[in-house]
């Protein structure tokens, strides 16, 4: 399960447009390497990825039409292939962490929202 919650991250990195107010546009988005809150051990295996920048769409559908073209596809499978290995686990074990997901529904509009929860085990 740890892998998947490195994709969603990357994903979201290299997929979602910039959101947020203007100051908060202003700053780029930093890479793995310069982020202070990703572990070093992730950063030692993906520090190295280059940054990727965000796409600037006109609509909501317009980014649904990008995201569904094949070169999408193929680049969305190509990451969480290269995160789901088991190399990860040896580099970042996910010994002492209790993994788990839950689904709640965003009010007004009722959409399923996955949500993985990565905690230290507690007693």
């Amino acid at each position: 399960m740890f892998p998947l919650g490195c994709a969603n991250l990357a994903l979201q990195r290299s997929s979602i447009p910039k959101t947020g107010t203007a100051r908060e546009q202003e700053r780029p988005m930093p890479t793995i390497a310069e982020d202070p809150r990703i572990d070093p051990r992730l950063k030692a295996m993906f520090g190295d990825l280059p940054a990727i920048s965000q796409l600037d769409v006109s609509s909501r559908e317009e980014l649904i039409e990008r995201m569904n073209r094949p070169e999408a596809i193929r680049a969305r499978e190509a990451a969480l292939a290269a995160l789901n290995t088991p190399e990860l686990e040896q580099i970042a074990p996910s010994d002492g962490l209790d993994i788990s997901s839950e689904t709640i529904t965003s009010q007004p509009d009722g959409n399923a929202i996955k949500i993985l929860l990565i905690r230290p085990q507690s007693d």
